[in-house]
């Protein structure tokens, strides 16, 4: 049963998985996301790019981008780009660890193509049920599943659904849905999700949603560093950090590059011990 458990939560959270100036010169850099328009991590490269002006003394301009495509925009993206060019792209563990183990032929780049810039938030994804199963908690679930019921987080399921938390909290507000777990390693803490247990208390696996902001392999040094400077004074913004937690329920995590394959090979580690359940 607990292996039951465990690869739903994984199916679910890797289903939901798949964002400079020169002396004086003013820089336009284009930052290209490859989810939808309207999505979590386009409109924060959207509010990333208002502030850029102001914290770097007006020499580099972000322009947020967004063209829904997942790999296969992000193949465009790294066909039609150079090192130096003033392109960013986003990426995360959905490409570089889920649809590089599961469906590989659809990624035509590797994380050698990119340098990293900088982790633009950190996301919890949470599990709900349509609040006609009255499943509550982790507790709820588990008997759920033990008493045999089928449960499923596909494509067209309508009891169950990963997603992020802003994007199920109206669902939620009306009772349409019960919020069950968080795919952490402890209860949600802040916000309309406070409490929520964190499966990672159980043993099961879990990892967090993160949004790499990518440079083309070969770009300046000097210039990625600058765009890291950059993206981390915009998120320590008093104002930027509010937005994310009260608006959208992310969190700022800013991460090093050893901190990013770490991560990768973490996702990777779960897809490979899950995958064949996952897969079929």
């Amino acid at each position: 049963m607990k292996t039951r458990i465990a690869a739903l939560v994984t199916a679910g959270v890797l289903a939901l998985s798949m964002l400079t100036g020169c002396g004086s010169k003013q820089e336009s850099w284009k930052v290209t996301c490859p989810w939808a328009p309207s999505g979590v991590a386009a409109m924060v490269s959207q509010k990333a790019a208002a502030k850029s002006p102001d914290y770097s003394e007006k020499k580099i301009t972000l322009v947020a981008e967004a063209i829904k495509g997942d790999a296969a925009t992000v193949n465009t993206w790294v066909a039609s780009t150079k090192a130096n060019d003033k392109e960013l792209v986003f990426a995360g563990e959905g490409l570089f660890a889920i649809t590089e183990t599961l469906d590989p032929a659809k990624l035509q780049f590797g994380y050698d193509d990119f340098e990293f810039v900088e982790n633009l938030y950190s996301s919890v994804f949470v599990l709900s049920a349509d609040s006609s199963l009255n499943l509550k908690s982790l507790d709820d679930l588990e008997a759920y599943v033990k008493a045999g019921n089928p449960v499923s987080v596909a494509k067209g399921e309508t009891n169950f659904a990963v997603s992020h938390q802003s994007q199920i909290l109206e669902t939620y507000q009306q009772g349409g849905v019960d919020v069950v777990c968080a795919f952490d390693d402890k209860a949600i803490e802040n916000g309309p999700f406070a409490g929520v247990e964190g499966v990672g208390a159980k043993g099961y696996p879990y990892f967090r949603n993160r949004c790499f902001v990518m440079a083309r392999k070969g770009t300046d040094a000097a210039k990625v560093a600058e765009l890291k400077e950059l993206y981390d004074k915009i998120l320590a913004d008093q104002e930027m950090v509010e937005w994310l937690n009260d608006t959208m329920l992310l969190e700022v995590d800013t991460m090093t590059e050893d901190d990013v394959k770490a991560h990768i090979e973490n996702v990777k580690s779960i897809v490979e011990q899950y995958k064949d359940i996952v897969a079929g």
